[in-house]
């Protein structure tokens, strides 16, 4: 049976050299840069654990197997409210597309509704089109902050345009 908890200090070895280096491959794989996260993928993880502090991490866990991995970022949306960011959200390869996923959302969505949080986000890489379709089926319809970048592209270039906001067109 599925579950979804706190995250403990058992759960450090799947989710520092398992998740987190599957989560490094899907940014390596749709950017095609092998370079991202480095040798050691699971040191983000480490930073990302000292920084958000093991109290807002939850794993989903499956006959005894963490098979999932989440968190939120708590911080101020603006000087009255307070925000929470999904980050990370990963679940393993072999459990993809089974519901982890969107049980974790669940929980997380529970969690922020009953800690006075009254806003969640979600910021997915733009060209990460599978997780801007999954996040779209969990209810996060609506578009805040967009990000720009621009970048001296005299090199080889991995960036083509492919995403349209209000009409104006953008690499991804």
């Amino acid at each position: 049976m599925l579950s979804i908890r706190q995250y403990e200090e058992a759960d450090y070895n799947a989710c520092r050299n398992r998740l987190w280096p599957q989560l490094t491959e899907r940014h390596r794989e749709i950017y095609n840069a092998p370079g991202i996260g480095g040798d050691d993928p699971g040191s983000d993880f480490d930073d990302h654990l000292r920084n958000v502090g093991p109290s807002r991490l939850w794993v989903a866990e499956l006959d005894g197997e963490v098979v999932g991995l989440t968190g939120l970022i708590v911080g101020a949306a603006n000087e009255i409210e307070p925000m929470s960011e999904i980050e990370p959200l990963v679940v393993d390869k072999a459990y993809r597309g089974s519901g982890v996923g969107s049980a974790m959302i669940d929980f997380l969505k529970v969690y922020v509704g009953t800690n006075d949080l009254p806003e969640i986000v979600v910021r997915p890489v733009a060209r990460n089109k599978l997780m801007l379709e999954f996040m779209k089926k969990q209810g996060f319809d609506t578009l805040g902050i967009v990000e720009l970048i621009m970048r001296d592209e005299s090199g080889p270039s991995n960036w083509a345009y492919g995403a349209e906001v209000s009409g104006v067109s953008f690499k991804v």
